[in-house]
């Protein structure tokens, strides 16, 4: 078997870090979130979804079904958006 490149094994390894990057972004981002909004825990709560692997969900693009993320929608001022995509999702619309 051909030994992998040194390029490789360092490209892998950048990969690497700035997923961990991402993560804890995430991380903080939902934290902030969460302090700033505590509605989205009793939404989360009643669908049942569990908070600590949201973060990523609310920090992912797309969440709007067009570009922007749950965060991104809240820091525009437009959290009732957010409510009622989850509300669908309670409704099962998603589903």
């Amino acid at each position: 078997m051909k030994k992998p490149s040194p390029e490789l094994v360092d490209a892998l390894a950048k990969l690497r870090q700035a997923r961990q990057q991402v993560s804890q972004a995430e991380q903080l981002v939902w934290w902030h979130l969460l302090n700033t909004f505590p509605e989205i825990r009793d939404t989360l709560a009643y669908l049942e979804i569990p908070v600590g692997q949201s973060a990523s969900w609310f920090c992912t693009p797309r969440f709007d079904e067009q570009t922007l993320s749950a965060a991104d929608l809240y820091l525009a001022g437009r959290g009732i958006e957010v409510v009622r995509l989850l509300n669908k999702l309670a409704l099962g619309v998603y589903r």
